[in-house]
């Protein structure tokens, strides 16, 4: 069975690894599993798992972001099936 997932794409100058180290911190303080994925030099990939209203709380601190990242948009998409669920906060690099 598959599990239900938000998958946030953010776009800025995102200073990937201070993004990398910052999204993974939260995450675990809101006790969200999730997939870290770099797109491209100007956007990520954040698939998460948890309550809404902490995914919520999630993107507002993205929305923040580190000190050295300037973030110029964030598309949110729900109730994305998952056929593998997440277990933990997991970072993966550029493909």
């Amino acid at each position: 069975m598959a599990s239900l997932a938000t998958v946030l794409t953010i776009r800025g100058q995102l200073a990937e690894s201070d993004f990398a180290d910052f999204a993974g911190l939260y995450a675990r303080r809101l006790d969200l599993c999730g997939r870290y994925s770099v797109l491209s030099e100007e956007a990520i990939e954040i698939v998460l798992t948890g309550a809404p209203e902490l995914i919520d709380m999630f993107e507002i601190a993205c929305w923040l972001g580190p000190s050295r990242a300037i973030v110029a948009g964030i598309d949110v998409r729900n109730d994305i099936a998952l056929n593998t669920p997440l277990d933990g906060f997991q970072v993966n690099g550029p493909d």
